[in-house]
């Protein structure tokens, strides 16, 4: 995120308090009998390239180990960033596991894709990782802002009216529907979705292929990634742990003590979703709220997300930066 003028001072941000949550990692470590590192975004943060370098720090905090747990908890973000996530968490493991509390979507799928072992809750969820893309060349929304869609979109649309349509698709139907469609999307716009779309399919398939044989599984690689990609027709679609399994992936099941240590290390984060947004020292109408956390025992690092008030209680998002703390302060 692109940090503002107006952004507040450390001693600012650091006023925010934030959850002891150093004996739950105690607790998890010592379950697991090995490191932990937490990624948790709260709703509307995204995962993206301003959380690798906190991460990278933590990682050479740690050391190499012989295995490196993520607990992770994200509705998604940028289709590029999971696979500087995945490769940097191998390079300082032998054997990567992901721990879901309850939500890894979209790019936080991508990021499970490339563990060794992916350990959830009862109430965990992955889900489809077709990227929805916004560009400026997209037709404008109520918001004023260009509308997010996907290549599944404009394909699913297409399948629709040759299904439906009662006439026969001669190529010059085919060029008129495609005329009317290019009316309201810019063909550059639907080069750029197809590429994201095309770089999707890429990174499940590189993500698996980091614990399961390019060559001999190489059919059973596509089969996951199409189908995460295409296979369940809604980007919403909630994939429990019994559905991952069946799709192949190496979901392990958390037991009632991993369970509870992994649902209230995940409350801990969560509440602060309920705080309200605090007034930034000398920015008038400018906020700051805490949305994103990358912790470990040695040390911690806390997303502090810059907010604009446009209307009384309505905020929107200007930015924000990663803070480095200690776990005494």
């Amino acid at each position: 995120m692109v940090m503002p003028s107006s952004t507040p001072t450390s001693q600012q941000a650091s006023a925010l308090s934030l959850p002891d949550v150093s004996q739950m990692l105690r607790d998890l470590e010592a379950k697991l009998e090995s490191k932990v590192i937490t990624y948790y975004l709260h709703e509307g943060a995204q995962i993206n390239d301003d959380a690798m370098v906190p991460l990278y720090k933590q990682l050479r905090a740690i050391g190499k180990q012989r295995r490196l747990n993520l607990f992770l908890h994200s509705r998604g973000g940028a289709t590029e960033a999971p696979w500087k996530v995945i490769e940097m968490c191998r390079n300082f493991c032998e054997y990567f596991v992901v721990l879901i509390p309850y939500r890894a979507h979209s790019a936080a799928t991508h990021i499970a894709l490339g563990a060794n072992e992916i350990v959830m809750t009862a109430f965990a969820e992955l889900g489809p990782v077709d990227p929805y893309r916004t560009h400026p060349l997209l037709p404008i929304g109520p918001d004023n802002k260009p509308v997010s869609i996907s290549v599944q979109d404009m394909k699913h649309c297409v399948s629709f009216i040759k299904r439906e349509a009662d006439i026969p698709y001669t190529p010059e139907a085919l060029a008129q529907l495609f005329a009317a469609m290019f009316e309201k999307i810019h063909p550059l716009a639907m080069g750029a979705i197809e590429q994201s779309y095309a770089l999707s399919q890429i990174i499940s398939e590189k993500a698996l292929a980091t614990h399961m044989d390019a060559e001999k599984d190489r059919d059973r690689i596509t089969e996951i990634a199409s189908t995460l990609l295409d296979g369940y027709k809604s980007h919403r679609f909630q994939i429990g742990r019994t559905e991952a399994r069946k799709l192949g992936l190496p979901v392990v099941d958390a037991d009632s003590q991993m369970e509870d240590l992994l649902w209230s290390l995940y409350e801990s984060y969560s509440r602060l979703e309920q705080l309200s947004p605090t007034p930034v020292t000398g920015a008038r109408g400018r906020f700051q709220k805490l949305v994103g956390h990358i912790d470990s025992l040695s040390k911690r690092f806390t997303h502090v997300g810059l907010l604009n008030e446009e209307q009384p209680g309505i905020f929107k998002a200007i930015g924000g930066f990663w803070e480095e703390r200690s776990w005494s302060s």
